[in-house]
């Protein structure tokens, strides 16, 4: 038996960015494993073409191979993109306009908030892991439940928290806070992405708002200890 002297392709599996570029710099051909939404497919190629110019190489000669993993098989348009929205903004409004006078009475808002903060967290961390439909509304209803709950009850007891002539000050801390929170947010969940891949933002963000609500609650039992065992307002 004779074995031929011919070149063994080289192939990767890639999906971060940074992993799509390399491949596209040493490999004959590339498993892309980042989904089949249309502006990821272009992203990808881009990415690949990228890594092969950077090398000299001609990208037009790498194959393409993609990977259909079940968690990018939803294949949202524009339009249900838009009906999703929706539905984050009618579970805002069922919450707020609804059970936020019934709930926060009766369990006031040192105990609520904690409790809203673990939903965003809970429903921030299961988003990167859908696979279909019922579980991306599932993980949004409970992000959506979450800041439904927590942005009234927060405004609500830093004002019973501070004095008269300083709630408008703090509210306004309050609110200068979280636009900051929404221009550093997506500025970092892009370097993250860029970096490490799509589901790295979400993890980050995640784990962000569990410290939070590990914080949130050390308050509330110190809180309650003070008050002697009731962390309800008066």
């Amino acid at each position: 038996m004779q074995w031929g002297a011919g070149a063994v392709p080289v192939w990767v599996a890639a999906e971060g960015p940074k992993t799509l570029e390399m491949a596209g710099r040493v490999a004959d051909g590339v498993i892309v494993g980042t989904g089949l939404g249309e502006e990821v497919v272009k992203d990808s190629i881009v990415r690949v073409r990228r890594g092969a110019e950077s090398a000299g190489r001609d990208p037009d000669a790498i194959e393409l191979w993609w990977l259909v993993k079940p968690w990018f098989s939803i294949g949202f348009t524009a339009s249900s993109i838009g009906f999703v929205f929706a539905f984050i903004g009618v579970v805002l409004s069922l919450v707020q306009g609804l059970l936020v006078g019934k709930v926060v009475p009766r369990l006031g808002e040192r105990r609520l908030i904690p409790m809203a903060i673990f939903a965003i967290a809970l429903g921030i961390g299961l988003l990167p892991f859908v696979w279909n439909v019922p579980t991306l509304l599932a993980a949004l209803g409970v992000l959506a439940l979450g800041m439904g709950f927590n942005s009234p009850s927060m405004s609500s007891m830093i004002s019973r928290l501070t004095d008269a002539d300083d709630q408008g000050g703090i509210l306004g801390l309050a609110s200068s806070l979280a636009s900051l929170g929404r221009v550093v947010g997506p500025a970092w969940g892009g370097f993250l992405y860029d970096r490490y891949g799509m589901r790295t933002p979400y993890v980050s963000a995640a784990a962000l708002m569990f410290v939070a609500f590990a914080v949130a609650f050390a308050g509330l039992q110190s809180r309650a200890a003070h008050a002697g065992g009731d962390p309800r307002p008066a």
